[in-house]
């Protein structure tokens, strides 16, 4: 589909109906198709829709952007489900048939890191572009062995789960916007001078990368976005982040060498790329529950304190075997 012509369909379907093309390209329709304008089930369809809130009649740069947005993520779709699950890294054909299509993908992706959303989908662009980054590693995870010769570890597939799961939440939050409701947001977030922090997810217990030596603990995954809102460089470390339980212990990040998580860096003032999303991840006891994060640097008197109690379910762990 061209620019031009996305353009045009995209002006006549209007937001809801460009949204429903969305989810309907990357299978995540949430109902059957009402019967077509005219038909006798014509009454009963308008009488139910009347209950509903309407989505406003977008603009034509906000039609031009979810009909792109209808291609993008079916095209993203398509390449995780092409990423072969077994690899004949002895063949020369098959390293050069995945470098071309990975070469293709990498392209895909970038075409969305070049895309300027209008002001009401940059909620969604943040979170696709979340997503993309973590296709990306996986992507380039899956070059990399085939210029070596041998297979990607644990963490493309790791990557691969997370990517999918972030365009799923896109589809959320496309569906979201085309019945007139609100997006869903992140657990929390607090601002600390020019420093906003985020919190996008919380998984516990997280095990991907087995559980702590001691069986009464468990490994919980936090998942921020750190955010510089000023124009000087800001730098942050993981130390700085704490996890407070409800028994008042501070629980410090423990290493666990995953992909995406963060130890220390700079964050640029005035910039596009003035924020960095990434994990960090804390041994905490079974059964009692977290209630706040806490960030703070040696040279701030108060805490920036981000709560999260009724945001962490306790959900029941399995009991690590011995």
């Amino acid at each position: 589909m061209t620019g031009r012509t996305a353009s045009a369909g995209a002006r006549a379907l209007g937001a809801a109906g460009l949204t429903l093309l969305v989810l309907a390209a990357y299978g995540l329709s949430s109902g059957p198709a009402t019967a077509p304008v005219g038909a006798a089930q014509a009454p009963t369809v308008a009488a139910t829709a009347t209950s509903a809130p309407a989505a406003p009649t977008p603009t034509a740069l906000e039609a031009a952007y979810w009909a792109w947005l209808q291609g993008q993520l079916a095209r993203q779709s398509a390449a995780v489900q092409a990423v072969p699950s077994t690899f004949d890294l002895g063949n020369a054909t098959w390293r050069h048939d995945q470098a071309l299509a990975l070469d293709t993908w990498g392209t895909v992706i970038q075409e969305a890191r070049d895309r300027r959303p209008p002001a009401s989908a940059q909620a969604v662009h943040t979170v696709l572009l979340d997503a993309l980054d973590r296709l990306d590693q996986a992507r380039r995870l899956l070059l990399g062995a085939i210029a070596s010769g041998q297979e990607p570890g644990p963490d493309m597939a790791a990557q691969l789960r997370v990517g999918r799961q972030g365009l799923d939440d896109v589809a959320e939050r496309a569906r979201a916007i085309a019945e007139g409701q609100p997006a869903p947001g992140p657990l929390a977030s607090a601002r600390g001078g020019d420093l906003r922090v985020t919190v996008l997810g919380v998984t516990r217990p997280y095990l991907d990368r087995g559980s702590p030596l001691d069986p009464a603990w468990e490994y919980v995954m936090v998942r921020l976005q750190l955010e510089n809102l000023g124009g000087d460089p800001l730098t942050y470390d993981a130390n700085e982040f704490r996890l407070r339980s409800v028994d008042e212990t501070l629980h410090s990040p423990v290493p666990l060498g995953l992909p995406d998580e963060l130890h220390y860096g700079a964050l640029e003032g005035s910039r596009l790329a003035s924020n960095v999303v990434g994990t960090l991840a804390y041994a905490v006891r079974r059964g009692v529950p977290t209630v706040a994060l806490l960030y703070e640097k040696q040279n701030q008197d108060l805490a920036l304190r981000l709560p999260l109690a009724d945001l962490v379910p306790l959900v029941p762990s399995p009991t690590p075997g011995r």
